[in-house]
């Protein structure tokens, strides 16, 4: 679905704004994927409206699949950041 990743909100032209992170490695109990976090500002109304006081962060956006290791998730992050693709899982 459109606008569920932060990479597919900009291919569809939709405004990312500050309150989300840069590309970074995460992790649940599922494994560790490439996503983004959202912190709340404090003080704009979409924040004022959710009630979160400044400097609270949530995940935001997964934007691959899980990998096994965080190795294999940093490795594909910086081909990421050097190539603009997204690899699939590796495990």
């Amino acid at each position: 679905m459109v606008g569920e990743t932060v990479l597919s909100r900009k291919a569809f032209g939709m405004e990312i704004d500050e309150h989300v992170s840069d590309f970074r490695v995460m992790s649940t109990g599922a494994g560790y994927y490439i996503g983004t976090v959202f912190t709340y500002c404090g003080e704009c109304d979409a924040c004022k409206k959710e009630g979160m006081p400044k400097g609270v962060s949530t995940p935001n956006s997964r934007e691959t699949d899980y990998f096994k290791t965080s190795e294999l998730a940093e490795a594909a992050l910086e081909v990421f950041k050097v190539t603009g693709k997204l690899e699939k899982q590796r495990h």
